[in-house]
């Protein structure tokens, strides 16, 4: 059984301590397009999440809703605030409780964890920029079964 699991680090942020707490940094106008970049190329490619599993930082939250923006049908959005300030063993957790029903699942945080997530997944993901992606294809029953495997391929997507 076949499944996607779409890793997004948020897109760029405005970086003004004295004027917004970390969890309240909305986008900046290029993450605003960069998001936008990242539904328009999931829409081209025919690729969509079914659930995605958001922080509830500001940031993520309106990089998610920008690359939603790209679909005309209904995907679940699940705030999760163990994304924020997590750890890849945690996401790892977060993963492994998706329904097995979803076949197609996006988590959208923040670095350093989400980059070292990426990494465990492959090797070959490094450090992820803001607004990049990885797309992780996997052949698993479950998603717990899925992280105790390989994935058939993994891509790092700068848009």
């Amino acid at each position: 059984m076949s499944r996607t699991l779409f890793l997004l680090r948020h897109a760029q942020a405005v970086t003004d301590p004295a004027r917004y707490a970390d969890r309240d940094r909305p986008l900046d106008p290029v993450g605003e397009q960069h998001a936008r970049r990242i539904g328009h190329w999931l829409a081209s490619q025919n690729v969509r999440p079914e659930l995605v599993l958001v922080s509830p930082a500001r940031r993520t939250q309106s990089t998610a809703r920008w690359v939603l923006d790209q679909h005309e049908d209904e995907v679940g959005f699940i705030t999760d605030p163990r994304i924020y300030a997590s750890s890849p063993a945690l996401l790892r957790e977060i993963i492994a409780e998706v329904d097995p029903a979803i076949h197609a699942l996006m988590i959208v945080g923040h670095n350093p964890e989400i980059s070292r997530f990426a990494h465990n997944i492959s090797e070959d993901i490094g450090e992820m920029p803001t607004g990049g992606m990885v797309m992780a294809e996997f052949s698993a029953p479950s998603w717990s079964a899925a992280l105790d495997d390989r994935p058939l391929s993994a891509r790092l997507h700068i848009l």
